[in-house]
């Protein structure tokens, strides 16, 4: 495919230097000559009525010509081809002022195009970009050492006669579109971290599997524009059009920007993005800091379990704690000595927990036909300063951390959906999708009970009532309404399913509620709820009551081992995480 000879010797007076190559593109004569010396008109065709002539192509860098090649026979398609084109040619059109007028852009004869500028800093042959499972390149650019067919169709205004100079800045966008493309990889990304932790489940795994890295950039980057599997990002200030991306499918962010406190070049993950904005970039100090927030399973010191007596107290204490793995005994019996808690009060709370984790994915068969589920209501009856708070508490408090982080979480992603919603549909094409989210809070106080069947709704498993005073939720009980409290909590203990029809909003539906409940109370209080109908329709039945004698200990110097509190914590928060309906 020779062009016209008048045509390459117009070239050759613009300050090309010209070769002449056979079928297989290799050029004619010798290479390196091409390369030190342009060749004059009468050489070049000399060689142009070669009998192995077949192509014209020009050398690169020459005349400060620079080539971006997109290589298109790359995808197995010609739907690919097209759609991959058409994203990257409006990418380009979008963010470089009249780009038309200032690129020259021909098709080539393998499906694929040439985008030719002049530039100042023409760099060497380079392989910019490559696809995910594909071996050869998808956009290099023909600088320093390359050369280029010279081809008859161009799809600009602008020829080969017509190639023109760049910025530099026009030059950093193109060059920064075409390295979006380039796939870098979507492995976990390895880090350094000087603790010990169990294969199974490493605080950063964990981490990057529950949050968007999203979460932790918004405040850093937007998202300016979308493509077939990346998101493009540009840092909030800055003045280039972009600053990376961020692949949907591993969720991980790639930087060209070195404006930032990320590093470039380089896969970031949710933890190790994390690392650098609070850290510093001392992955060991996010690994703790991530795992004391719930993240992954470690393998902490071994705890020198104490010897527990419980005969000593036996007419006192008859909550059976032994039934308890040792460690979880200890954390009881420990937090009694230290803090003067209730051991009664606190094996309570430990199963109404445990009942919280289990929630509807297990239940219990007796023998065929007769199963029972692990919903428990507990009422820790005491005088006034008796420490009911504060033991249940002590031994729930695992669960309410979580329940907070749950709720922040919700309150985080449903500003961000307020915000989308607020867009117009044109803004919303060019700005990340954001769905309505769904609060996993599962741990309620006060609430009215339509609330809490419509978060019951959107958590199924379980939702616990801890209430300090009980003595509000027995009241209820005994106020006429249409579907009384009564009623709803009387089935929603059995398991059966429940409903709520609203004439203006929508109805909501639990098909196996799983409602355990624990909350303090007086003993005069107690009595006054535990007679008459109560006790005739079976409610009172169904409470497991602790009313155990105690007084109020002096005050002890004792002070709780860490590795027990923390090993606690630990325990209930991973067995709520991996307890799942």
């Amino acid at each position: 495919m020779l062009i016209p000879l008048t045509h390459a010797k117009k070239l050759i007076d613009l300050g090309y230097s010209l070769i002449v190559s056979d079928d297989h593109k290799r050029p004619i004569g010798s290479w390196k000559e091409c390369q030190e010396k342009a060749m004059t008109k009468d050489q070049f065709e000399q060689r142009y009525y070669s009998p192995k002539a077949n192509y014209v192509g020009f050398l690169t860098a020459y005349n400060e010509i620079e080539v971006i090649d997109v290589d298109l026979k790359v995808f197995a398609t010609l739907k690919e081809q097209n759609d991959f084109w058409s994203e990257f040619l409006q990418l380009l059109k979008d963010n470089i002022d009249d780009f038309d007028l200032k690129f020259t852009i021909y098709k080539t004869i393998n499906q694929g195009y040439h985008i030719l500028y002049k530039t100042k800093n023409v760099q060497g042959n380079t392989k910019i970009a490559r696809l995910k499972d594909h071996s050869e390149a998808v956009i290099e650019s023909r600088g320093k050492g390359g050369y280029c067919v010279v081809y008859t169709n161009n799809i600009t205004e602008l020829t080969y006669l017509d190639v023109k100079h760049i910025s530099d800045k026009d030059k950093e966008i193109l060059w920064t579109i075409c390295k979006m493309y380039n796939f870098t990889g979507d492995q976990d990304v390895k880090q350094e971290v000087s603790e010990q932790y169990e294969i199974t489940l490493s605080p950063w795994k964990d981490y990057n599997d529950r949050i968007s890295i999203y979460d932790i950039i918004s405040n850093d980057f937007q998202i300016v524009a979308k493509t077939q599997n990346q998101d493009i990002i540009k840092r909030n200030g800055g003045t280039s059009p972009h600053s990376g991306y961020i692949y949907r499918d591993s969720g991980c962010m790639y930087l060209f920007s070195t404006g930032t406190i990320y590093p470039h070049e380089q896969l970031i993950s949710p933890f190790k993005a994390y690392t650098y904005k609070h850290h510093n970039g001392d992955f060991t100090a996010a690994a703790r800091d991530i795992y004391a927030q719930g993240y992954g399973s470690r393998k902490g010191t071994k705890i020198t379990l104490q010897p527990i007596d419980l005969k000593v107290n036996i007419e006192r204490v008859k909550f059976p704690i032994d039934v308890f793995d040792e460690e979880i005994q200890q954390y009881i019996v420990q937090s009694s000595q230290t803090l003067g808690l209730s051991i009664d009060y606190m094996g309570c709370a430990f199963l109404w927990s445990l009942s919280v984790c289990i929630g509807n994915s297990f239940n219990v068969e007796i023998k065929p036909g007769w199963r029972e589920t692990a919903t428990l209501w507990l009422a820790v009856v005491g005088k006034p300063g008796i420490g009911k708070t504060p033991s249940l508490n002590q031994i729930i408090y695992p669960l309410q951390k979580l329940n907070i982080r749950k709720q922040k979480e919700f309150q985080k992603e449903y500003a961000k959906f307020v915000e989308f919603e607020k867009l117009d549909k044109e803004q919303k094409k060019f700005a990340e999708d954001v769905k309505r989210p769904k609060s996993e809070q599962f741990i309620v106080g006060d609430i009215t009970l339509e609330a809490l069947i419509d978060l019951h709704e959107t958590n199924p498993n379980c939702i616990g009532v801890f209430k300090d005073e009980l003595a509000g939720w027995f009241k209820d009980m005994n106020k006429y309404r249409a579907g009384s409290d009564l009623e709803f909590w009387l089935s929603s203990w059995n398991g059966q399913s429940i409903s709520l029809n609203r004439k203006t909003a929508k109805s909501a539906f639990v098909d196996k509620p799983f409602i355990p409940v624990i909350g303090g109370i007086q003993p005069d209080v107690f009595e006054q709820f535990a007679t008459g109908v109560n006790k005739e329709n079976g409610f009172i039945d169904r409470i497991l009551i602790s009313y155990p004698e105690l007084h109020v200990d002096k005050y002890n110097t004792n002070i709780m081992h860490h590795d027990v509190l923390r090993s606690y914590e630990t325990f209930l928060i991973h067995l709520k995480q991996l307890v799942a309906v």
